[in-house]
C-alpha cells in the first residue's frame, strides 16, 4: 500500500470504510465489464443484450447491499434513519436504490443513463458482423457501456451512503449538545 493521500488523512473511519467499499464495488463493475465484453464478441445476435441485463440484475443488488441500500435493509432501518436514507436516494434521482431490481427497471437504466450508453448498446450489435474487426469493437463498446452504468451506480450508492452518514453524524451531534 503507498501513502495515504493528505485528502484520505482527514476523513474519519466511516468514509474511509465507504471509500473501501466504493473501491471494491468498481473491481466487481470491472469483473462484470469483461465478461460483458468477451460475451458481445461472440457474433450471436441478442445474447449480448440479454447478458448485460442479466449482469446488472446480479451486480446491482450486490452493490446496494454492500453499502447497506437494499430494500430487506432499508426496511429494517430505524424510523429516522430510514427516513434520512430514502431522501437522499430520491435527491440522487435513482431508481435502482433501496428497491427490489426488476427486468424493467434494468432496461430503462441503460436506456436513459446516457445517450452514450444508450447508442453503444445500439452499435454493438450492428458492428459485431464486421470481419475480424466487428467482434472486438462490439466487445469494446458492451465493456465500455457496462462499466458506464455499473460505476454510475457505485457513485450513486457511495454519495447516498456518504450523506446519510453525514446526516446521521450531524443528528447525533445535535442530540448531544441538548
Amino acid at each position: 500500500m503507498g501513502k495515504k493521500s493528505d485528502a484520505q488523512q482527514d476523513l474519519s473511519i466511516e468514509e474511509l470504510h465507504l471509500l473501501k467499499l466504493r473501491d471494491e464495488c468498481y473491481e466487481m463493475v470491472n469483473t462484470s465489464s469483461f465478461f460483458s465484453g468477451a460475451v458481445a464478441a461472440v457474433p450471436i445476435p441478442g445474447v449480448d443484450i440479454a447478458t448485460d441485463v442479466s449482469i446488472l440484475m446480479n451486480l446491482i443488488p450486490k452493490i446496494n447491499k454492500k453499502f447497506g441500500l437494499s430494500a430487506e435493509q432499508i426496511e429494517a432501518l430505524d424510523p429516522q434513519l430510514k427516513e434520512m436514507t430514502l431522501i437522499a436516494i430520491t435527491k440522487i434521482g435513482t431508481a435502482l436504490i433501496g428497491k427490489l431490481i426488476t427486468r424493467e427497471a434494468v432496461l430503462k437504466t441503460v436506456a436513459t443513463t446516457s445517450s452514450k450508453v444508450a447508442a453503444s448498446t445500439g452499435a454493438k450489435t450492428g458492428v459485431k458482423f464486421l470481419p475480424f474487426l466487428g467482434p472486438v469493437l462490439a466487445g469494446g463498446i458492451s465493456y465500455g457501456a457496462m462499466r458506464y452504468v455499473g460505476r454510475a451506480h457505485v457513485n450513486d450508492c457511495y454519495q447516498v451512503a456518504l450523506e446519510v452518514m453525514r446526516q446521521r453524524k450531524r443528528l447525533e451531534s445535535e442530540q448531544s449538545n441538548t
